[in-house]
């Protein structure tokens, strides 16, 4: 709604009667006015974007070697037990 369509008359009477959702729509005519910091808006959001997905993949990957060694571990184990078990006949 703010953002969609920010001179409809509900936007606007919130804005009167908020404050802080005036001075965030100013802030925002400023930005989508300046080009330039219309451009460094735009790569601050992405570097948050891109920030979020390395961490992402990296907390995947992570997760994908931990459960790769676990499965080594317990093949290990095993192995080691059947080599020691002892058959009695």
């Amino acid at each position: 709604m703010f953002l969609d369509n920010p001179n409809e008359s509900e936007v606007s009477k919130i804005m009167n009667e908020n404050e802080e959702i005036k001075e965030a729509m100013s802030e925002l005519e400023k930005i989508s006015k300046d080009k330039e910091l219309k451009r460094v808006a735009e790569l601050r959001e992405k570097a948050i974007r891109d920030e979020k997905n390395g961490l992402r993949h990296a907390r995947e990957d992570g997760l994908k070697e931990g459960l790769e060694k676990r499965n080594k571990r317990n093949k290990y184990k095993n192995s080691k037990k059947i080599k020691t078990r002892k058959y009695v006949y």
